[in-house]
């Protein structure tokens, strides 16, 4: 769940800290054309991406300057699309994937207690479920309405997932139904290991502002069953590794 902007500071000066979680959002290296169209809006665009990172020969643009030749690799920083043609003319799309979509997970699945209604839509690949994500999506925050609460209304295990979601969402036996049908069909969990973290510090006087962004893990890395690769740190006995760093 993203933690909105929480602020420290004087009348001088100010630190603000985000922290996003990754399995929120759509993992570009592994989805699917069908999958990203729907997500994006443009089959162009979402064409475009899969061919960007795929091993085909498609993607290759002669008719803009530079040439355009796809990378055939892993996305490696968001930022790496903006230079895909269909992606840099729209800044509708940029935002859209600024905002849905992330590189930093790698084929796990979505966090079903925190992925957002659009990218559920987009992997369900059926239209008429759209209602029922958005009862399951609003169903979170619990009575209180607050996320992060004790009454927050999510699933704790994948083998009871989608009982604990149709009571949450209140649905009937037809949408409970659905409902399996639709966890069946998509890789998902239900916590999250990968997060965002941007922190910005800015003071008035002079005006100078500087940005940090930092991708950690959290727990051991699942491909090796070993500890994640990069720098350790420990945040009240867990186990973190920096993913990748930014400044700017």
């Amino acid at each position: 769940m993203p933690v909105d902007a929480v602020s420290a500071g004087g009348s001088s000066g100010a630190i603000t800290i985000r922290i996003t979680d990754a399995e929120r959002r759509l993992d570009l290296n592994t989805t699917t054309p069908t999958v990203l169209t729907r997500l994006l809006g443009d089959q162009t665009a979402a064409q475009a991406i899969v061919d960007y990172w795929d091993s085909g020969d498609e993607g290759v643009d002669q008719t803009v300057q530079p040439p355009y030749t796809p990378k055939n690799a892993p996305i490696g920083m968001l930022q790496e699309l903006w230079e895909i043609p269909a992606v840099s003319a729209d800044p509708a799309l940029r935002s859209i994937l600024a905002q849905q979509g992330t590189v930093l997970v790698s084929g796990g699945g979505v966090n079903m207690n925190t992925a957002t209604a659009e990218v559920l839509k987009a992997l369900s690949e059926d239209d008429a479920l759209a209602g029922l994500i958005d009862d399951v999506v609003a169903s979170r925050p619990g009575v209180d309405g607050t996320l992060g609460t004790d009454d927050d209304c999510i699933a704790t295990d994948t083998a009871t997932a989608a009982s604990e979601l149709a009571l949450c969402a209140g649905l009937d036996e037809t949408g409970e139904q659905s409902l399996i049908g639709l966890l069946s069909a998509i890789p998902y969990n239900v916590t999250s290991t990968v997060f965002a973290v941007e922190v910005v510090g800015q003071v008035s006087v002079p005006s100078v502002q500087h940005r940090l962004e930092v991708a950690v893990r959290r727990g051991p890395d699942p491909s090796s069953g070993g500890p994640p690769a990069g720098d350790l740190l420990t945040v009240e006995g867990e186990s973190f590794r920096v993913l990748a760093w930014y400044e700017g």
